[in-house]
């Protein structure tokens, strides 16, 4: 009885000595709504007042007005302003806002205007600029000018923000991981001698996701330096450019650039670069195992570029029409794949100059004046053997009526009884006869030539998923709007079945 007791008496010690712990452990403070008001009733006149009082995740929210301050937030908060075009900050000089040594800050709501950078973040994480008007930003004066700068800070967001007639950027970064997405960048003024940029990724950044953009008016829609990798810049919208009229100029390697619409550039609506073949910088031949695909690049002096021995990238199902110059590869740009792509109504298809080991093949070449130039470019292959075939040619005038390896048994094939002669020493020895043969079907996710159960499941899996999300798969995206959803699962289905 006397054991029992002892027991339980000690028992009852620990749960009261809990207890007690418990109630001295510190009270969190509930977040807090702080008001801001220029010139109405609210707990303050000034934005910087009330994030000067905030505690780390408190909300700050701005009524309608003008506010002649520089915000600096220094603390995880979420400042939203009542209407993105009626609250406004407004300075003459300096950052407008300024994210700076910390992370989990969200700014939304605000119209920014007449600073030297319009929103600038610094070593700062998972922030999220979204949804506000930044205009009129110049930096240091009429040659230069910011909307968003993203400096030594990664996995922000940046997103749904108007920007207008600022000069260098739209949105400038030297970071990793983070998201731009659905801006409206236009009306870049040109900072003579430099050239204006939409988004602009400097050295070193890498797997930044780019995606549904709206770029127009300026000099460079996107651009990365030589030492930008892994990042993806998917399904936007890059028009009118004019002065250097660059859709998309890539320096560094193994980025992917898919579903972007590129029209009237005045210049070229992809370019790849490399740094000069001799290993300047240490960094030779930087821009290599690039993926262009699925790209429609219309209406420009130039489709798409590769030069300065921009090697091993690939080329692939892209729609190339009505440009001057389809696609152009030059200056040892070697060991690279064009495969696949509809190139039509243009001068010249394709230019091959100095540029070796190129494989050229399951294209279609429509109604352009030149189908092909070449010069002084060895070793390319304009087919993929026997069946696989080479090229659509729309000015062909070969036969189908006979099939196999020498074209010399009884039946078609889909593949010309004769070669396609480019010139004297390169020919497409399997020409295909129907436009768009030898293409991956959608659908076919694992390209292993056939559509079943597998590719269904992939697709399945990533169901759901955005670009910015880890199941996400781009190669289950066959309409490259950023998510896997019901359209893709239709696509894939709609296909079942086909086999080569």
């Amino acid at each position: 009885m006397n054991k029992a007791l002892s027991v339980f008496m000690f028992v009852l010690l620990l749960v009261s000595m809990s207890t007690m712990a418990s109630k001295i452990q510190p009270v969190k403070a509930e977040p807090k709504t702080w008001t801001v008001d220029d010139d109405g009733p609210a707990d303050f006149t000034s934005i910087s007042e009330a994030i000067a009082t905030a505690n780390s995740g408190d909300t700050v929210y701005v009524y309608n007005g003008t506010y002649h301050e520089n915000v600096f937030i220094h603390k995880s908060l979420t400042l939203i302003g009542e209407n993105k075009y009626g609250t406004i900050v407004d300075v003459d000089y300096g950052t407008a806002v300024r994210i700076e040594l910390t992370e989990g800050v969200t700014l939304t709501g605000f119209t920014i205007r007449n600073a030297e950078i319009g929103v600038s973040v610094y070593w700062s994480d998972h922030n999220t600029i979204v949804g506000n008007v930044i205009t009129n930003c110049t930096w240091g004066g009429p040659y230069w000018g910011g909307g968003i700068s993203l400096e030594y800070s990664n996995g922000n967001t940046v997103a749904d923000n108007i920007i207008s007639n600022t000069t260098e950027c739209g949105i400038w970064l030297n970071s990793n991981n983070n998201i731009v997405a659905g801006n409206t960048i236009s009306e870049t003024m040109q900072p003579q001698p430099r050239v204006s940029i939409g988004v602009y990724f400097q050295d070193p950044s890498h797997d930044n996701i780019v995606f549904g953009n709206t770029i127009s008016q300026i000099g460079i829609g996107i651009y990365a330096g030589t030492l930008c990798y892994n990042n993806t810049i998917i399904g936007n919208m890059i028009s009118d450019l004019t002065i250097y009229g660059c859709g998309i100029n890539i320096w560094g390697p193994n980025n992917t650039i898919v579903g972007n619409t590129i029209t009237n550039m005045e210049y070229v609506g992809i370019q790849l670069n490399s740094i000069s073949s001799d290993g300047k910088d240490g960094v030779p031949n930087a821009c290599a195992n690039n993926v262009v695909r699925g790209n429609t690049i219309s209406n420009s002096t130039f489709g798409i570029n590769l030069i300065l021995a921009a090697s091993s990238n690939t080329i692939v199902e892209n729609n190339v029409a009505n440009n001057s110059l389809g696609i152009l590869l030059s200056d040892q740009s070697n060991n690279n794949t064009i495969i696949g792509n509809l190139v039509s109504n243009s001068d010249s298809g394709i230019l091959l100059f100095s540029s070796n080991n190129t494989k050229v093949c399951h294209n279609s070449f429509i109604d352009n004046v030149q189908q092909i130039l070449l010069s002084e470019s060895f070793n390319t292959a304009w087919d993929d053997g026997y069946p696989s075939g080479g090229n659509y040619w729309s000015d062909y005038g070969g036969a189908d009526m006979f099939r196999g390896p020498f074209q010399n048994e009884t039946g078609s094939d889909g593949i010309g009884d004769t070669s396609y002669i480019v010139d004297t020493v390169n020919q497409d020895n399997y020409p295909l006869m129907a436009y768009g043969t030898g293409l991956r079907h959608v659908g076919d996710v694992n390209n292993n030539g056939r559509i079943d159960i597998l590719d269904i499941a992939m697709v399945a899996r990533a169901f759901g998923s955005c670009i910015w999300q880890a199941r996400y798969n781009l190669s289950c995206d066959f309409n490259f709007d950023g998510r896997v959803d019901i359209k893709d699962i239709a696509m894939a289905s709609s296909n079942f079945g086909w086999h080569q």
